[in-house]
């Protein structure tokens, strides 16, 4: 599979990187949350995220991709250290 987040045509800026991340570490993020409506266009224009009545989230493809990328390590490590806070 085609690796979107290493595209050497066009790679990720850093604002679709940033909503990358919410996205993915977040999920469905409202439109008023996301962290950059420049970064969340680019990512749909991609296919990597999709927008639903006012709603933002990763597609199939992004969600691929971004564990492709290695953020699954990072959401778990990030995901444990809240469990032990709580």
């Amino acid at each position: 599979m085609h690796n979107a987040l290493k595209d050497a045509a066009r790679p990720l800026d850093s604002n679709e990187r940033e909503v990358l991340r919410q996205l993915f570490f977040h999920g469905p993020t409202w439109d008023g949350d996301v962290v950059s409506k420049v970064g969340r266009d680019g990512l749909v224009d991609r296919g990597l995220a999709v927008r639903r009545e006012g709603w933002q989230m990763l597609s199939e493809a992004g969600f691929v991709a971004t564990v492709e990328a290695g953020y699954g390590d990072q959401k778990e490590a990030w995901d444990a250290r809240r469990r032990t806070h709580q």
